[in-house]
């Protein structure tokens, strides 16, 4: 990622700047040793983006928010039928490798990372 950034460094700096700054982060999901396809799951964005287009499409038509409670009421009813919609992810039966390689993370760290 060096390399590249180094690459990038001339004519985009802030695009070489924004990849030295995520290089510890970028490849975290290698290190903890999953089974190839929990890791291929946890790499795409597609985990996050599918619940959250699911709220914005039941939200989208509420114009009024009355308070903080009544977005935290819509939001979460908008999970929850969204939910309905979901599959299991690939390596899903791997997920307890996960936890315990996270729970590793943290006793060596002594925080939660």
């Amino acid at each position: 990622m060096e390399t590249l950034a180094s690459w990038f460094e001339c004519e985009y700096p802030g695009a070489a700047a924004s990849l030295r700054e995520g290089v510890e982060e970028m490849f975290t999901i290698n290190w903890l040793g999953l089974p190839a396809p929990l890791r291929r799951s946890l790499a795409r964005r597609n985990i996050i983006e599918s619940p959250h287009s699911g709220v914005r499409m039941r939200t989208r038509r509420v114009t009024n928010w009355q308070h903080g409670h009544m977005a935290l009421r819509w939001a979460a009813s908008g999970f929850v039928a969204t939910k309905k919609n979901f599959r299991r992810m690939m390596g899903y039966a791997a997920l307890s490798i996960l936890a315990a390689a996270l729970d590793r993370h943290v006793d060596q760290e002594g925080v939660a990372a």
